[in-house]
């Protein structure tokens, strides 16, 4: 029905407006953080706005490519942003806004681009495989800078599970070895 085309288009608008609260203080593109979290904002619009497209008959592929965006792109760029941030911060390692954080994001970013372009284009197999080695080249990376925290000792000087009246579960979770102390 068109009403879902209208209704897609509408969640990308609102998705863009929500960015503009965003532009207060210094410029995104000089904190890392903040930039890939803008980021995944501008792929939920980009998905709804294909996906409305699609649903109105204006795009071809646009289903697909909508659904990248959405999947790939906000989605997979979320759980990169907060494994970064928070899978770091709980196994007691600083924050690492390092060039490793915005490598990641770009190559992510750039094997959703990579993957919605061919469902519009109606590429074949080699731009899926292109798209699907970037995005493991981005969970790549992330798992070099995040995972090591996971079997070695805390640099925060805390032992084992110092926040589990936060998180009670993590209190088993690192009774089994995940974030242990030095001793």
């Amino acid at each position: 029905q068109p009403v879902t085309g209208w209704l897609g288009l509408a969640a990308a608008a609102a998705m863009l407006n929500l960015l503009n609260d965003w532009h207060v203080g210094r410029p995104l593109w000089q904190k890392r953080f903040p930039a890939l979290l803008y980021a995944m904002y501008w792929c939920m619009a980009l998905g709804y706005a294909a996906l409305g497209a699609a649903q109105l008959g204006w795009l071809s592929g646009g289903m697909s490519a909508g659904r990248h965006f959405l999947t790939m792109g906000a989605i997979g760029l979320g759980i990169f942003i907060v494994l970064s941030i928070a899978g770091r911060a709980h196994v007691g390692r600083p924050s690492d806004p390092g060039p490793w954080l915005g490598l990641g994001g770009a190559v992510l970013l750039l094997a959703t681009l990579w993957r919605a372009m061919g469902a519009v284009q109606g590429v074949g197999w080699p731009v899926l495989a292109g798209a699907a080695l970037l995005w493991c080249v981005a969970f790549g990376m992330l798992a070099w800078r995040v995972a090591p925290g996971l079997w070695l000792a805390r640099t925060d000087g805390k032992t084992g599970c110092a926040d589990s009246n936060v998180f009670p579960i993590s209190s088993r979770v690192c009774s089994r070895g995940f974030g242990r102390s030095a001793s």
